[in-house]
């Protein structure tokens, strides 16, 4: 019996070495991939804020390249401050979500506060959802108002909008499976 308790205590110990945070090599043996749910989510947002911020700078270039050739240009300057408005604020959005998601650490919080802490981020991210998600199709009924005569830009712009909800549709999925996994 006391052979049994021994054993016990230094599986214990030994799985309570694994699952710390120290890094080490022990803790793969308990997530082969070596990424968390936390650590997907992380990662996904910060790719999300560097994308929405090298788009931000595309639009500052756009507006100046525009600028400087002789062809009539269909859309206001103010547009493309609006783009960089609505690109930087994505960012800042993102960012925020990467960093807060970051800062949860399983090893030291308690499981309630990573729940809450969890919840609150999903909440964050429908709240911003609805931020962009109106602003993003204004800025698209603009440029087709702009460009109403242009059937081929039209249609490249439909073509850009499909794929870019099924993008969209895929990532969403893809955060809400991660938030799922930790909230359950």
């Amino acid at each position: 019996m006391n052979m049994e308790l021994d054993n016990l205590k230094d599986e214990w110990r030994k799985a309570n070495e694994a699952i710390s945070s120290n890094g080490g090599d022990d803790c793969r043996k308990f997530n082969p991939e070596g990424k968390t749910s936390l650590d997907r989510l992380a990662v996904r947002y910060r790719r999300f804020a560097i994308i929405s911020a090298i788009m931000s700078c595309f639009s500052l270039t756009a507006c100046y390249s525009l600028s400087k050739v002789s062809v009539p240009e269909p859309l206001p300057w103010w547009f493309w401050l609006v783009m960089l408005a609505y690109f930087l604020i994505a960012a800042l959005m993102d960012y925020w979500l990467y960093r807060h998601v970051s800062d949860i650490d399983c090893a030291t919080m308690s499981v309630d506060e990573v729940l809450c802490r969890t919840m609150l981020y999903r909440k964050r991210h429908f709240q911003f959802m609805m931020v962009l998600l109106p602003m993003a199709l204004g800025i698209l009924g603009y440029m087709a108002m702009a460009f109403s005569k242009e059937t081929e830009v039209l249609y490249a712009m439909l073509a850009g909008f499909l794929v870019g909800l099924a993008l969209g549709a895929k990532a969403f999925i893809d955060f809400m499976r991660d938030y799922r996994r930790i909230l359950n």
